[in-house]
C-alpha cells in the first residue's frame, strides 16, 4: 500500500501487502452489488463464457494514504462499452476518500474500505443510468440463415 508526504511522491509501507489486489476486489465489489440490485440478466467476468451485450472496464488509478491530509484516496476509472459495436458507451472517473483515524497501515485501510464504500454508491447507479439511456440490443438473426 502506497502513502505520500508529498506532493507527486509515493512510498510503500515496509510490511504491507495485498491479500487481492485492489483492481481484483472492487471488481469482485461491484459484480456482487449488480447481482444484488438484479437491473442485469446477468453478471459475468471476462472469460465467465457468458456473453453480453455491455462490458465494463474498471481501472484502479489510486490507492493512496495521504499523510498530509490525514485521508485515505482511491480513484478509479470506469469505461462502458457497447460489445457488438465495441464502442465506448461512457467513461468517468470515480474518487472518493475517508479521514484515517492514525499515520499507520491498518488505520488506513479502515479508511480505504469506507471510501472504496462510498464510491461504489456512486459508480453503481452511474451505470445503471448510463445502460438504461442506452437503445434496446438489435435482435441477432438466427444461426443457420433462417428468419
Amino acid at each position: 500500500m502506497a502513502y505520500t508526504k508529498a506532493s507527486q511522491q509515493r512510498q510503500y509501507y515496509q510490511f504491507a501487502s495485498w491479500t487481492d489486489r485492489p483492481s481484483t476486489r472492487v471488481v469482485q465489489l461491484l459484480t456482487e452489488r449488480f447481482e444484488a440490485r438484479a437491473m442485469f440478466e446477468s453478471v459475468s467476468r471476462l472469460g465467465g463464457g457468458i456473453g453480453g451485450g455491455l462490458i465494463l472496464n474498471i481501472g484502479v488509478n489510486e490507492v493512496v494514504h495521504d499523510l498530509r491530509t490525514g485521508s485515505a484516496r482511491l480513484e478509479v476509472t470506469a469505461e462502458l462499452i457497447e460489445r457488438r459495436g465495441r464502442t465506448l458507451v461512457e467513461r468517468k472517473r470515480f474518487t472518493a476518500s475517508a479521514p484515517v483515524a492514525q499515520e499507520n497501515a491498518p488505520a488506513a485501510v479502515a479508511a480505504l474500505s469506507r471510501a472504496l464504500t462510498t464510491l461504489l454508491d456512486e459508480l453503481v447507479p452511474w451505470l445503471e443510468r448510463t445502460a438504461e439511456a442506452l437503445p434496446p440490443p438489435e435482435p441477432r438473426p438466427p444461426r443457420d440463415g433462417k428468419r
